[in-house]
C-alpha cells in the first residue's frame, strides 16, 4: 500500500504459524523464533543484521501469536531494498546458531519466570486454559520451563522447515514506495523460497454445557477479573 505521508517504508512478514501448531511437548517453539529469526543467517553473523539495520536508521522487532509470528522492520524508504532483503534472508536462511541460542532459551526462560509474578498473565493464562479444554489456544503461547528446556536445535529446525515455506508465509509493504516496485523487490527477495505449506488442524472444542470459574489466590494487594465467552468463529454464517 502506497502511502507518501513520510519518507518511510514498513515491510513485515506474517509466518502462519504460532502456538496453535505446536504439541504440547514443544510448547513455546513458535515463540523462540521470534527470538532467533534476526540472529544470523548463512551470509550474516550475529548480531549483524541488527546492526545494518540500526546504522540504516531503521529498527526491526517481532511477536508471536497463536496463529502467526510475524516480523517487521521500518526503515527509510530510500534503503527499502535492504529492508526487504534483510527480512528475506532472515525468513529463509536463518542460521539458529547454537551458542546464541542456548543465551536467547534462558531470556526465555526468565520470560516464563517473569510471568508467574504478574497477576493480570497468570489470569489471562488460566482463563485460556479453562476456556479451552481440547484446543491448542489453551497453552501459553511462551510455553512452560519444562518444554523450553527441552527444545534442541534439531527440534528447532524442523518446526522452521515445516513451516517457514511460501505458501505460509505474507509479506505487507507499506509507506513511501511505489507498488508495482515493491512486488517486484520482494519477489527478487523471496526467489527460490520453496516448500508446501502444511496442513493447519486444530483439535475440535467440546461444547460447554454451562459456567465454568476457576480462582488463584495469591499475595496481591488488587483482584485480578476476567471474563470470556465463546462465540462462532469469522467465517460463521
Amino acid at each position: 500500500k502506497e502511502n507518501r505521508a513520510a519518507a518511510v517504508v514498513a515491510v513485515q512478514a506474517w509466518v502462519r504459524a504460532g502456538s496453535a501448531d505446536e504439541e504440547d511437548s514443544n510448547a513455546g517453539i513458535a515463540h523462540v523464533h521470534e527470538h532467533m529469526l534476526f540472529k544470523g543467517t548463512r551470509t550474516r553473523a550475529v548480531g549483524e543484521i541488527a546492526r545494518d539495520v540500526e546504522s540504516h536508521g531503521g529498527e526491526i522487532n517481532a511477536w508471536t501469536s497463536f496463529d502467526e509470528t510475524v516480523y517487521h522492520i521500518v526503515m527509510a524508504a530510500r534503503h527499502f531494498g535492504k529492508g526487504v532483503d534483510i527480512l528475506a534472508d532472515a525468513i529463509m536462511n536463518s542460521s539458529f546458531d547454537p551458542a546464541e541460542l542456548a543465551r536467547e532459551k534462558e531470556v526465555v526462560l526468565e520470560e516464563v519466570r517473569q510471568g508467574r509474578d504478574i497477576p493480570s498473565r497468570k489470569v489471562m493464562d488460566e482463563l485460556f486454559q479453562i476456556a479451552f479444554k481440547k484446543h491448542p489456544y489453551r497453552r501459553q503461547i511462551i510455553g512452560t520451563e519444562e518444554t523450553v528446556k527441552s527444545f534442541t536445535r534439531e527440534k528447532i529446525l524442523a518446526f522452521y522447515k515445516r513451516w517457514y515455506v511460501p505458501g505460509n508465509t505474507f509479506v505487507l509493504v507499506v509507506g513511501d514506495v511505489d507498488p508495482k516496485k515493491a512486488v517486484a523487490a520482494v519477489k527478487k527477495a523471496f526467489a527460490g523460497f520453496a516448500g508446501k505449506a502444511p496442513e493447519h488442524k486444530r483439535a475440535k472444542e467440546p461444547a460447554q454445557k454451562g459456567p465454568v470459574a476457576s480462582v488463584l489466590r495469591d499475595k496481591v494487594v488488587e483482584v485480578q477479573f476476567s471474563a470470556a465467552w465463546h462465540v462462532p468463529g469469522l467465517d460463521h454464517p
